[in-house]
């Protein structure tokens, strides 16, 4: 998984962030990780979930929403 102090899908700071967060004047969101490309991403922007068994995954797990658009039919069985 990768490590980042902001959202690298819409860039807004995690809430640990504390100098974006005064910079940007907003309050920090929680960090997940797309199970399928690893990126640390905010709730806005790994909004869908999706089962993902050749990585392991048989129930349904969080993917970023341009990770979501990307899985092929093949990939869920």
């Amino acid at each position: 998984w990768l490590d980042s102090d902001s959202c690298q899908k819409c860039e807004q700071p995690f809430f640990w962030n504390i100098k974006q967060m005064w910079d940007t004047k907003t309050l920090g969101l929680r960090q997940h990780h797309c199970r399928k490309c690893g990126k640390a991403v905010c709730g806005k922007c790994s909004s869908k979930r999706s089962t993902f068994p050749i990585m392991g995954f048989e129930f349904p797990v969080r993917v970023c929403d341009a990770c979501f658009d990307t899985i092929k039919e093949e990939e869920l069985v």
